[in-house]
């Protein structure tokens, strides 16, 4: 039986404004608000973007010359990263300075109003209270909900991903009109999601597939070709002025094994939406049930009309899979949104012909209730204690501010951080993703760059893990590392080796 599906109102215009649905976005963005942690884990990418930010704000060259990148550790990133993160925190910098918070709060309104065009994506293919719940499932994912207290580009180009899609599904739709002023709208949608990550890229080959799989005779049109130009032209001041896609290609592997071994990674670390870490089988047993919903969805979905989301797919898999990290859940969330989309569409169509569809449809509303609840249960609300709000970290950082020259160039693990909060040049020290560096290379790093301090870590985790190295390597190099700062968390280290950067 096909009637269940019938329920749809297609025939709605997708932008038609529907305050419930803005009221659900008000909710959602209003609970990760509420909801905030102050402080941030420790990364060091949200760093980088916001010295980016700061030079912008304060009229500097735009390029963060603090970080020195070390030429064994590229997979922290070279020296400029794409600039859209960077342009969207400079406002906020400038009206609050580093408030943490603000930038958050910005992000979360980003991501969220960018599930409005998540629920036009899906407009003529589910109804209206199962968009409802898509919209709950990926505003209010445990993994989502998290990111809440993270400044990362990932929630701004999911945003500009949804928009993107939900365009060009109208562009291509039987009734769309396809005017140039559309296209050149889609093209500045496309520059901004490439601008904010370099993945972006992936949607570049939508268009053409697009136009080959709807046009009679199959061609490429002027439509397509005036979408990548404009993307094309914005981005190449970046692309060649700033070389922000310039240090990655030797972190790409395209053997089948490889790959077939990201696959299994990531596909392993989508639980992470659905589920907390212990104990695994719940999170197992619900990816395999979303998969197959999802494959169910696509299937419905193709069948009746490829669509540039089922083409991005792919393309995004593309870019991905071949990449260094397999597994990193942060490159999952583009994703997430429309395979939660076509779940629900494999469950809609699914449970459509059932006589007990409303048991069924309950059963799943209180399975998801289960998962997101422990999950949430399990979750420390509680304040960041590590990086910023770590008292030992600002001790380091206000000894490396207040007692030591301002031109000498520190090492860290997390040389950015450190470099936003002290003001200093900063690196790190040589690290592989196959194997320990040796102590006679990190010697002979320090030296090469003419460090003046090293800041070593005794903490647990695996970010850390290269520091008790470090620091065997200078008790056996005593005489020119002399201890002058140490504290419960970390100790630092005055190279007597120190003189003119040759950076």
């Amino acid at each position: 039986r096909d009637d269940f599906p019938r329920m749809i109102d297609s025939s709605a215009p997708v932008t038609k404004s529907n305050r419930y649905l803005i009221l659900l976005l008000g909710l959602v963005a209003f609970l990760q608000v509420v909801f905030l942690r102050p402080g941030h884990q420790w990364g060091d990418d949200f760093a980088h973007y916001i010295l980016q930010a700061k030079h912008l704000v304060t009229l500097h060259e735009f390029v963060a010359r603090e970080y020195i990148p070390n030429p064994d550790v590229l997979n922290l990133g070279p020296q400029t990263l794409p600039p859209g993160l960077s342009v969207i925190l400079a406002p906020v910098y400038a009206a609050f300075g580093l408030n943490l918070t603000a930038m958050k709060i910005v992000l979360i309104l980003i991501f969220t109003s960018g599930l409005y065009f998540l629920d036009g994506l899906f407009a003529d293919r589910l109804p209206q209270p199962w968009r409802y719940a898509l919209i709950l499932l990926v505003g209010l994912s445990p993994y989502v909900f998290n990111l809440r207290d993270e400044i990362e580009t990932e929630k701004p180009f999911v945003a500009l991903l949804l928009l993107t899609l939900w365009l060009t599904k109208r562009a291509f739709s039987p009734t769309g009109a396809r005017s140039m002023k559309l296209a050149i709208l889609i093209g500045i949608c496309v520059f901004g999601m490439c601008a904010t990550r370099n993945t972006g890229l992936a949607i570049l080959p939508v268009f053409p597939l697009l136009d080959l799989l709807n046009s009679r005779p199959r061609r490429i049109t002027w439509f397509s070709i005036t979408i990548i130009l404009t993307a094309g032209l914005l981005l190449s001041p970046i692309i060649i002025l700033l070389h922000t896609t310039s240090g990655y290609a030797h972190l790409f592997k395209f053997s089948p094994l490889w790959i077939a071994q990201s696959a299994l990674a990531f596909a392993k670390r989508f639980e992470v939406f659905w589920w907390g870490k212990d104990p695994r089988w719940p999170g197992n047993v619900t990816l395999v049930l979303v998969a197959i919903l999802a494959a169910l969805g696509v299937y419905r979905a193709v069948r009746k009309h490829v669509g540039p989301a089922e083409l991005f797919l792919p393309c995004y898999l593309a870019v991905i899979l071949p990449y260094f990290s397999p597994g990193f859940q942060l490159y999952l969330l583009p994703l997430y949104p429309l395979l939660v989309g076509y779940a629900l569409i494999g469950f809609f169509n699914l449970v459509g012909g059932w006589r007990h569809r409303s048991a069924a449809i309950a059963l799943g509303m209180s399975a998801v209730a289960l998962l997101f609840g422990t999950a949430f249960w399990k979750t420390n609300w509680g304040p960041i204690r590590e990086g910023l709000e770590d008292p030992e970290f600002a001790a380091v950082c206000d000894f490396i501010h207040d007692k030591t020259v301002s031109t000498e160039i520190v090492v860290f693990r997390k040389p950015r951080l450190l470099a936003l909060l002290t003001e200093h040049p900063s690196t790190v020290y040589p690290m592989h993703l196959d194997r320990d560096p040796e102590p006679d290379e990190i010697w002979n790093y320090l030296v090469r760059v003419h460090a003046s301090y090293v800041v070593v870590a005794h903490l647990d985790g695996p970010e850390f893990a290269t520091d008790p190295i470090v620091d065997r390597t200078l008790v056996l190099h005593s005489l020119e590392a002399i201890p002058v700062f140490s504290n419960a968390h970390f100790k630092i280290y005055r190279l007597a080796t120190n003189g003119p950067s040759i950076l």
